[in-house]
């Protein structure tokens, strides 16, 4: 997949691309991970490396509010496909804690309603 290769040659390159890019990569390799390959639990761990990788370097940017809304909408659908009711449900939990910190952070995103549209289908 060419988006994949790219993705994994920008993360690959580390330093010599700035965060946002990076970032971008970690989002565009969860996308292949979720909407492709059909893994999510390793698009969750796309997203959130996003998330918790550069979150000093790209708080306010467009690519912050895609891994946010992404890592919410993966964590829920992934936890959704579990068969411990627990797991189940610490899963569903941290997607609706994720929701509310992209409530916070970027309360007139465009990806509020997909992403709640995601979430209302328990």
């Amino acid at each position: 997949d060419p988006l994949k290769s790219k993705a994994e040659n920008i993360i690959r390159d580390g330093a010599r691309r700035s965060h946002r890019a990076r970032a971008a990569a970690y989002n565009s390799l969860g996308e292949v991970f979720r909407n492709k390959e059909k893994k999510p639990k390793e698009a969750l761990m796309s997203y959130l490396r996003g998330i918790t990788e550069f979150q000093k370097y790209i708080f306010g940017t467009r690519e912050h509010e895609q891994s946010l809304a992404m890592s919410t909408v993966t964590m829920f659908e992934y936890g959704k496909t579990l068969p411990e009711e627990s797991q189940k449900d610490m899963y569903i939990q941290r997607a609706a804690a994720l929701f509310r910190e992209l409530i916070t952070r970027y309360p007139n995103s465009n990806l509020l309603g997909p992403v709640k549209q995601v979430l209302d289908k328990k």
